[in-house]
């Protein structure tokens, strides 16, 4: 050991312990290289890089100083691109990868051996299998979870009381999207509990037109769609298609209403990003995301948009206008 040999015992065991990964996990004054991988339906929006950038800079973790984020958005309508991304950002050594939802985490998690990562929204993290449980992750993995499940059947109760005669519905969820799939089947049979007949209904990008006007020649109520990236991407085309076909949906995130759906009750996805921030620095000063229990998001938005409501020529009971926490259009 020739380039240690003139290090006495003491300076040897500091060399050391500032060497190993925990001590490095607690310099915030040295570089961390964090890698972003999301997606969006062009393949360009950077709104949620720059949101994590801003919850990273609050726990004092700054781009230029002792932070680089190397960012990767993937086009929502090719699914493939997650694992190119994901093998792009991995080439190089990553101290921790951020992904928008449980879903891609679980992608990731095929390339990224021993690097954290930590997800922005999760449907069902334990369902998919990127965590052992909430409390315990017990992998490299961690992140945030909307709970999605437990509150669907306050979304379907707040369609029942806009359209009290509801005994028919569609559950949305994208064609390729595994957990958006299960969560379908879930929401389904909640619905069913509460005696409405509920259809999970897969759909693309590009054939959204062709459900909407299927549905519309049933003689579907409402539709209840399942929060995913590919429903948060054409939100405005499923806002628009709804109000073409007078179909009432509910949405998870108030970013659906705030752009033309009817009404939304569920967690921010733009406030998600920004968020991911707290559980990243956790990471980045040395905690295990095994020890780091999954975060339940507890605090919802009830956004309607009585805009909407007119062009569809739905009457909004006085009792439901006061439940909501926003009324816009």
């Amino acid at each position: 050991m020739p380039a240690l040999a003139g290090l006495t015992r003491r300076r040897l065991v500091l060399w050391a312990a500032a060497a190993s990964p925990v001590a490095f996990a607690q310099r915030p004054d040295v570089a961390r290289r964090v890698c972003f991988l999301f997606s969006s339906a062009s393949g360009r929006n950077m709104l949620p890089a720059q949101l994590l950038r801003e919850g990273l800079a609050e726990k004092g973790w700054v781009e230029g100083r002792n932070l680089v984020l190397d960012v990767r958005v993937t086009d929502v309508r090719n699914p493939a691109g997650t694992a190119i991304a994901a093998r792009e950002l991995l080439a190089a050594p990553c101290d921790l990868m951020v992904t928008s939802t449980d879903q891609q985490a679980a992608e990731v998690a095929r390339y990224s051996g021993s690097v954290p990562v930590v997800f922005a929204y999760g449907l069902d993290p334990v369902g998919l299998g990127v965590v052992r449980s909430l409390a315990r992750p017990g992998g490299n993995i961690t992140g945030y979870s909307a709970m999605d499940r437990e509150i669907a059947a306050k979304r379907i109760q707040i369609l029942k009381e806009l359209i009290p005669r509801l005994n028919r519905l569609v559950v949305l969820h994208p064609v390729a999207d595994d957990g958006a799939r299960a969560s379908a089947a879930g929401l389904a049979a909640i619905a069913q509990s509460l005696s409405i007949a509920a259809t999970p209904t897969p759909y693309t990008a590009a054939n959204l037109g062709l459900v909407y006007a299927d549905m519309s020649r049933t003689g579907i109520q409402a539709t209840l769609s399942v929060p995913s990236q590919l429903a948060f991407a054409v939100r405005r085309e499923l806002a628009a298609l709804a109000i073409q076909h007078r179909i009432p949906g509910i949405f998870g995130s108030p970013e659906f209403a705030d752009t033309g759906a009817l009404v939304s009750y569920g967690v921010s996805l733009n406030a998600a990003f920004r968020r991911a921030g707290t559980l990243a620095d956790k990471i980045l000063r040395g905690a295990s995301p095994s020890n780091v229990p999954v975060e339940q998001i507890n605090v919802y938005e009830f956004v309607l948009n009585m805009k909407t409501a007119t062009d569809m020529g739905l009457r909004i009971p006085n009792h439901v206008m006061l439940q909501a926490t926003r009324v816009v259009g």
